[in-house]
């Protein structure tokens, strides 16, 4: 629903279990934004996302792309799918094998970003790229809106015509607000790796989104688990109001 941030975003779907599946879907439809991150399960109502952010390799957050770019071939929509680096081979691998059983073309932009990068999915809005910490290479990201430029104070409430021959002069009538933080979505990672002092940034958004399969150590789980092991994984979004769980396996 309606997260109340500046731009309108909303987390229209979102769910998460340990070695099954992960996804969230932001949009704000006013504003054309539909972004998917993660994608290790397919809904039909995800299938309207035209960027995807994947965080890492594991098939529980990446699996689903080839089926995502599939179903909305069959729309005759090819939708952007930005991973980290070292998954580029990886899906490459994946697609050319679904092709094989398909026997059909899965078309699909596949683009590659790293931490420190920002990608402008339109006018209003970019989502800037950050490291995290997991068993694999994983990056998290974040989304900035631009809010429209706005008309000076001084200039409010003069006639039309006035203000078509300051245009006409070259007058600057509008100021650019400040790009603000709206949201971000870690993937999974340790607490460690969000703490780092170049993610402090992460901290400013009014909706943190993060996942994780343990929110304490406890060593009754590492010693009889192992340090491998997944046992289960929570998915929370925490505003300025508090902690809201998604999801929890």
């Amino acid at each position: 629903g309606d997260l109340t941030v500046e731009s309108g975003l909303q987390i229209t779907n979102c769910w998460s279990g340990a070695g099954i599946a992960s996804f969230m879907h932001v949009t704000a439809p006013e504003k054309k934004l539909n972004l998917l991150f993660d994608c290790g399960s397919i809904e039909p109502s995800i299938l309207s996302a035209s960027h995807v952010f994947c965080t890492h390799g594991h098939l529980d957050h990446i699996g689903a792309c080839v089926i995502h770019a599939r179903a909305r071939a069959l729309q005759n929509k090819v939708a952007c799918y930005y991973i980290p680096e070292e998954c580029r081979d990886g899906l490459l691998e994946q697609k050319s094998a679904c092709e094989k059983l398909d026997g059909h073309e899965v078309p699909m932009d596949i683009r590659t970003c790293r931490p420190g990068q920002f990608v402008q999915v339109n006018k209003s809005f970019r989502v800037r790229v950050f490291a995290t910490e997991h068993r694999v290479p994983s990056q998290g990201y974040a989304i900035y809106y631009q809010p429209p430029n706005r008309l000076k104070p001084e200039y409010v409430g003069r006639p039309a015509e006035e203000m078509r021959q300051l245009a006409c002069s070259g007058a600057q009538l509008r100021d650019k607000p400040d790009e603000v933080i709206q949201l971000v979505y870690t993937g999974d990672s340790t607490f460690e790796g969000l703490l780092r002092p170049d993610n402090r940034f992460i901290f400013d958004a009014p909706v943190l989104v993060m996942e994780c399969t343990y929110i304490k150590a406890s060593s009754s789980s590492s010693s009889s688990s192992g340090s491998g092991s997944r046992r289960g994984k929570a998915i929370g979004a925490a505003t300025a109001d508090g902690p809201s769980p998604s999801s929890i396996d």
